[in-house]
């Protein structure tokens, strides 16, 4: 069985189309990390379709998603699962802490709850 774990991920809050969902869709994400961190948990919380992965990672990142794929050749790629939340499956996921470093990258450390279970994400923001 492959698994992947994946602790660091490098996100883009500011691509061509801003953040359009989470609690202030009007907000301005790039200015704010917590914000923007909270504004992709939400969509699990509310039960919503995630948001599309090309509208959260940067190019780089794609790249290697995509490169991931590429290899399986029809199989399981070592990235299967979402890597937001660490999970394929979610159930009353909820955010219980968000903790954000800016020296000297951006970083967001994250604790949510997700089907009784508490786990940690660790995000470096671009």
């Amino acid at each position: 069985m492959r698994i992947a774990v994946i602790a660091l991920l490098f996100l883009t809050a500011c691509k061509e189309s801003p953040l359009a969902q989470g609690p202030d869709p009007a907000g301005d994400p790039c200015g704010d990390p917590e914000k923007f961190v909270r504004g992709l948990f939400a969509q699990y919380a509310d039960g919503a379709k995630p948001r599309d992965a090309v509208s959260i990672f940067d190019d780089s990142t794609m790249a290697l998603i995509q490169r991931d794929r590429d290899l399986a050749k029809g199989e399981l790629p070592w990235l299967d699962y979402d890597p937001v939340c660490n999970c394929q499956d979610w159930d009353d996921l909820e955010v219980t802490e968000v903790r954000v470093a800016r020296d000297p990258d951006t970083t967001a450390g994250v604790a949510f709850r997700n089907g009784g279970k508490t786990f940690r994400q660790d995000f470096m923001l671009r």
